[in-house]
């Protein structure tokens, strides 16, 4: 008997993900980039970016910096739209190695939101 493992991302970490990738697109303007204006905001999307941006966003900094393995399949997912098979393509991986980056990613996410506001939690508690 063959059990089925389904490995689309899923969990809080994706859904951060999906909340920040659009505010942290480039939103290729013609020739011009959005670069200056912080955050940069895909077409379509405008005003103020959601308050678990700049968590997910600092979250995300190291990797995207060092140009880690995590952040090119990631960046590829969330930033590039591309679809699993594309990537695993492009790496010439499997899909499922492509897969457990992005939930190994999505669950770096979740952990470090998580760190974040628990400690922010509790220097607001202590104040009071």
């Amino acid at each position: 008997m063959a059990i089925d493992i389904v490995l689309e991302p899923q969990g809080m970490g994706h859904e951060l993900l999906l909340e920040w990738a659009p505010w942290a697109r480039d939103d290729k303007d013609g020739e011009r980039h959005s670069w200056s204006i912080k955050p940069r905001v895909d077409p379509g999307y405008h005003g103020d970016p959601p308050d678990n941006f700049w968590i997910v966003d600092k979250v995300v900094a190291p990797q995207r910096r060092d140009k880690t393995v995590f952040w090119r399949v990631t960046s590829a997912y969330y930033l590039g739209e591309r679809a699993v098979w594309e990537i695993a393509q492009a790496l010439d991986w499997s899909e499922n190695r492509v897969l457990i980056n992005l939930n190994h990613f999505a669950a770096l996410v979740e952990r470090e939101w998580r760190d974040y506001t628990d400690a922010r939690r509790v220097l607001i508690t202590r104040a009071r």
